[in-house]
């Protein structure tokens, strides 16, 4: 698969769930975080996956995930503006992989404003999830 460069949203409503990895490379983190939305779409909770950056193939055969491609380089501040818009309106953002826990993070000040947050970074294999609340890592 090919990674389609997108930045903001097509028409209609925002999905439930947004997931953001780092880029469309199939890696760990990446493959987790589309085959979960995919699993939640399934299971009718409207999912998106985003990437920060585009991956490229470095093995035979590996391709990269046709998902959204948020900017050129993942803490670009293009790319961070170009992650506000996206979630713009997502009662859900989850960060997969360590890059993209910063990326959430930063925008997420300013999504949560007075209310409480907390945001989770998603690693296969790992028992807990760190997490930044509020802004702040936990």
């Amino acid at each position: 698969m090919t990674s389609r460069p997108h930045v903001d949203r097509p028409g209609g409503p925002p999905p439930a769930v947004l997931h953001v990895i780092t880029s469309t490379q199939r890696r760990g983190a990446e493959t987790f975080a589309v085959d979960l939305a995919a699993a939640l779409a399934a299971r009718g909770l409207p999912s998106e996956g985003g990437a920060l950056a585009p991956g490229r193939s470095v093995a035979p055969g590996g391709g990269t995930h046709d998902v959204p491609v948020l900017g050129g380089s993942p803490l670009a501040p293009a790319t961070l503006r170009a992650l506000r818009r996206r979630a713009a309106g997502v009662p859900v953002v989850v960060a997969h992989g360590s890059r993209t826990l910063p990326a959430c993070a930063a925008p997420a000040l300013r999504w949560c404003g007075r209310n409480s947050c907390a945001m989770y970074e998603l690693r296969p294999g790992d028992c807990g999830a760190r997490a930044a609340v509020g802004g702040k890592s936990a």
